[in-house]
C-alpha cells in the first residue's frame, strides 16, 4: 500500500468514527426512552405523591379502619382529559371540514372551519389602517433621525447605488468547503 492510499484509508476510518459517534450521541436518549417505555407495564405507573403536604396520621375524627368514600382513580383516568359534548361536536365539524378540503371543496371547508373556530382577533378586518405620517414632528426622536437620514440619502441619490451593490454581492454564493477540516485532524 502506498502512502496516499494509507492516508485515504485513515481519513475514511476517521470520518466513519465521527459519524458513528454523532449518531450514537443523538439517538442514544431516544433508544433509552423507548426501552424504558417498552419494558414498563402501564399498571406500574403511579401518580407522584404530593411533596408539599406532610404524611397525615390518623386523627380521632376518622377511624383508620373506616372505608374511604372516594373511589381510587387509576393513573390512566387521571391522564385522559374528559371531552365535553360541545368539544366533540367541534371536532366533528373540523373533521368534516378536513374531508371537504381534501375532496377539493375549499369554500365549504372554510365555512365549516369558521363555524368551528372562534374568530381571530388579529384578522385584517378588525385592524384599522393608520394614516401615513408626513410630518417629522409627529415622530419620536429616533424616528426623526431616520427621517432626516433618509432625506439626505434621497438628495444624494445613495439608495439606488447601495441597492446595486447589494445585488452584486448576493449574485453568486461563496462556496464553502469543510474538507480542510477533515484533512487537519
Amino acid at each position: 500500500m502506498g502512502s496516499r492510499s494509507w492516508k485515504r484509508l485513515q481519513r475514511s476510518v476517521f470520518k466513519f468514527l465521527v459519524v458513528s459517534v454523532a449518531v450514537w450521541v443523538l439517538l442514544h436518549p431516544v433508544w433509552a426512552t423507548i426501552g424504558v417505555l417498552a419494558t414498563t407495564p402501564p399498571s406500574e405507573v403511579k401518580p407522584a405523591p404530593e411533596a408539599t403536604s406532610p404524611p397525615q396520621s390518623p386523627t380521632p375524627e376518622t377511624a383508620p379502619d373506616s372505608p374511604s368514600t372516594e373511589p381510587k382513580k387509576k393513573p390512566a383516568e387521571l391522564i385522559v382529559p374528559v371531552k365535553t359534548p360541545a368539544e366533540i361536536e367541534r371536532q366533528k365539524k373540523l373533521a368534516e371540514g378536513d374531508r371537504l378540503y381534501l375532496s377539493g371543496d375549499k369554500a365549504a371547508a372554510e365555512a365549516l372551519y369558521r363555524a368551528a373556530k372562534p374568530p381571530f382577533s388579529g384578522s385584517p378586518e378588525s385592524r384599522a389602517v393608520q394614516e401615513a405620517i408626513v410630518d417629522p414632528a409627529q415622530l419620536s426622536p429616533g424616528g426623526q433621525v431616520y427621517w432626516r437620514e433618509s432625506g439626505l440619502g434621497l438628495e444624494q441619490k445613495i439608495g439606488k447605488s447601495d441597492f446595486r451593490l447589494s445585488q452584486v454581492a448576493h449574485r453568486k454564493p461563496i462556496p464553502i468547503s469543510i474538507s480542510w477540516l477533515l484533512c487537519a485532524y
